[in-house]
C-alpha cells in the first residue's frame, strides 16, 4: 500500500539533503579524512561544515587543512582538472574562472577555482599572468583560506623567476600577516622556509642548521613543512657531497609521501636518483635504481614542471653509464628533450655539452 504524500516528502528531502552533502576535508597532518559532510566556508581562521542532519555548524582550524573536495563541482572545474592532468595549463586556467564564476554561492569552492588559475598559468610559464591571479584571489576573498596559499605562492614564483628582492618582500609579509591576519602558525612557518631557501647559496651550513630545526618544530604539527624542509637538507647534503646522509632524508620523505604534495614527492625521487648516481663507487644497480627515480618523475609527475629539467639530465646521464644497446641513443633523446622542453634551465645548459 502506497504511503500518503505528506509521509512520503520528509523522506525524499532527507535522501537529497544526504546525497547533497558529500563534500570531503582532508588534513594536513594526514588524519583520516572528514567525508559525507556539507561545507559551508573556508576563511583563514576555520573549515566550517554541517554533518547530514544537523542544523549546527561544525569547523577545524583552517591551517589544519590540507584540502577540501566539493561534490559536483561546475563542469567546467572538472574539464580544467582534466587539462592539468594533460599539461594543458593556459586551457585550464580559463575554465577555472569560469568555474569560479559558476560556484554556486560556495566562496570556498570560488576560492580554490582562482588559485587553481594561478597555478595553472604558472605551470604554463606565464609569471606575471600568475602573479596578477594570486593578488585577485587576495582582493576578492582576502578573509579565505587560499588567500595565504595565494601569498605564499607569489613568493615562490617571484624566487623561481629570479626576482630575489621582490620574493622576499613578499614572504616577510607573508610572515608577519601570519599573526596579525590570524593565518596561523603553519604559515609563519611556511613563510619562514622559503625565505631559508632564498638565502640557502649564501651559507648552506647556517641553512642547513635552520632547516632541522624547523623540521623539529612542525613534523608533528605540519609534516608538509617538514618534509619541505628535509628536501631541502637533502640538496644541502648532496652539494657537500654527502650523498648517503642525503639518501636518507630523501627516503623519508617518499615513506611518508602522503604527508607531501606532488611537487615534494617529485623532489624526493628526483634527489634520491642525484644521491645514487652521484656516490663515488656507484654500481650499476645504483645507476638503475638512480635511473629508475628519475624516469618516474618524467613519467609520474610530469605535470610538476620545476623537476623535469633535472630529472631528463640526470636520466641520461644513468643512461650513459649503463650498458646497453640503446642507451647511448636513449641518453641523446632526453638530453635533446630538456634542451628544447626547458631551454631556460641550467640543466638545459648541462645538457647541451652532451
Amino acid at each position: 500500500m502506497l504511503k500518503p504524500r505528506s509521509a512520503l516528502v520528509p523522506g525524499i528531502l532527507l535522501a537529497v539533503a544526504a546525497a547533497a552533502a558529500a563534500d570531503t576535508i582532508t588534513f594536513v597532518d594526514g588524519r583520516k579524512p572528514e567525508g559525507k559532510v556539507e561545507v559551508v566556508d573556508e576563511t583563514v581562521e576555520k573549515v566550517e561544515y554541517r554533518r547530514t542532519g544537523l542544523r549546527q555548524n561544525q569547523s577545524y582550524p583552517a591551517d589544519k587543512v590540507a584540502e577540501v573536495t566539493y561534490t559536483e563541482p561546475p563542469e567546467d572545474y572538472t574539464i580544467a582538472m582534466e587539462n592539468m592532468e594533460n599539461m594543458a595549463f593556459e586551457d585550464a586556467a580559463k575554465l577555472f574562472r569560469t568555474a569560479a564564476e559558476n560556484s554556486g554561492g560556495r566562496r570556498g569552492l570560488e576560492a580554490k577555482c582562482l588559485f587553481l588559475a594561478g597555478e595553472a598559468l604558472r605551470r604554463a610559464g606565464q609569471i606575471e599572468e600568475a602573479l596578477t591571479a594570486y593578488s585577485d584571489l587576495v582582493d576578492r576573498q582576502p578573509d579565505s583560506r587560499y588567500a595565504p596559499h595565494a601569498r605564499l605562492q607569489r613568493g615562490i614564483t617571484l624566487a623561481r623567476a629570479g626576482d630575489a628582492n621582490r620574493a622576499q618582500q613578499v614572504l616577510d609579509k607573508l610572515k608577519s600577516e601570519a599573526t596579525a591576519k590570524g593565518y596561523g602558525q603553519r604559515w609563519v612557518f611556511e613563510a619562514e622556509l622559503q625565505l631559508l631557501i632564498l638565502g640557502e647559496a649564501a651559507n648552506p651550513t647556517a641553512a642547513r642548521e635552520a632547516y632541522e630545526r624547523l623540521v623539529t618544530q612542525t613534523e608533528a604539527s605540519f609534516p608538509t613543512v617538514a618534509n619541505q624542509a628535509k628536501l631541502r637538507i637533502g640538496r644541502v647534503l648532496i652539494a657537500s657531497k654527502e650523498y648517503d646522509k642525503a639518501r636518507q632524508y630523501f627516503q623519508t620523505i617518499l615513506e611518508n609521501r602522503s604527508a607531501s604534495g606532488r611537487e615534494i614527492v617529485a623532489g624526493a625521487f628526483n634527489g634520491l636518483g642525484a644521491a645514487l648516481r652521484n656516490k663515488p663507487g656507484a654500481t650499476e644497480q645504483d645507476l638503475k635504481q638512480s635511473l629508475y627515480n628519475h624516469l618516474r618523475v618524467c613519467v609520474s609527475y610530469s605535470d610538476v614542471i620545476e623537476e623535469q629539467p633535472e630529472a631528463l639530465y640526470s636520466a641520461a646521464k644513468c643512461f650513459q653509464k649503463i650498458p646497453g644497446p640503446d642507451s647511448a641513443d636513449r641518453a641523446a633523446l632526453l638530453l635533446r628533450r630538456c634542451v628544447v622542453d626547458h631551454p631556460d634551465s641550467p640543466w638545459a645548459k648541462l645538457a647541451q655539452k652532451g
